[in-house]
């Protein structure tokens, strides 16, 4: 089981045990619990309670188990840290703006070379953890999740996750990618209500064909980068 480091302010270094798993029916009343914590029930951009999403916690956590997997760390015997892992619904082309100001933005997907494309939701870690220090959690569940992509997509599927415009997952992907995939960024009133932040989509690089479409893409992000910055400049004067 690996260990991931703890510094504790004016103790020693200690390691705490994580193990990144696949999920399977017994998990998912403790995963319930778990995402239904005031402090990871609000860590989300609507809250994952909030009515704005459409379905309970409960429902949550048993749609995506049903429709793909999900992926917990453990520690000691308790849930830190999850994600799910199921069929994305993104369009291959960057679908047009409404004429009412929403926002649509983002590069074309069409030469990416993969049958399916899915999608990491709900990622989380315990704040607990992180505020003592531990680190390492995420991408914990990020590389277990690669290996399950890799394995029940007989290395054709490609990745992405999506996350709101301004929180931490962007850098947190890119860390991890080692190079830039943000994807789309739109309006997304059915997610984050209708005056909630904007959607971001990030890639994530599962093997070297992926990484060989993301470096192609590199001018066009750049592109997508430079709009979006203006953009938020001028909603922000």
């Amino acid at each position: 089981m690996p260990e991931l480091k703890m510094t504790m302010q004016d103790e020693n270094p200690t390691t705490v045990p994580v193990e990144a798993r696949t999920a399977n029916l017994t998990d998912l009343e403790n995963l319930r619990h778990f995402l239904s914590r005031e402090d990871i029930d609000g860590a989300f951009q609507p809250a994952l309670s909030d009515l704005v999403r459409g379905v309970s916690i409960q429902e949550r956590v048993q749609l995506k188990f049903q429709n793909g997997a999900w992926i917990i760390a453990e520690s000691n015997g308790n849930i830190v840290g999850c994600l799910a892992i199921v069929p994305a619904s993104i369009p291959l082309e960057v679908p047009p703006a409404a004429q009412d100001g929403t926002v649509s933005l983002g590069v074309s997907l069409t030469r990416w070379q993969v049958e399916k494309l899915m999608e990491l939701s709900t990622v989380v870690t315990d704040p607990k953890l992180r505020a003592a220090g531990v680190k390492g959690i995420g991408k914990l569940l990020v590389d277990e999740a690669i290996q399950w992509i890799l394995h029940e997509g007989k290395g054709n599927w490609g990745l992405i996750t999506d996350s709101w415009f301004g929180g931490p997952m962007g850098g947190f992907i890119k860390r991890i990618n080692g190079i830039d995939t943000l994807l789309r960024v739109y309006t997304d009133p059915g997610k984050r209500g209708p005056h909630g932040p904007l959607t971001t989509v990030y890639g994530v690089v599962c093997d070297q064909r992926d990484r060989e479409f993301f470096e192609s893409l590199q001018p066009d992000i750049a592109t997508l980068e430079r709009v979006l910055s203006l953009q938020h400049d001028d909603d922000g004067r």
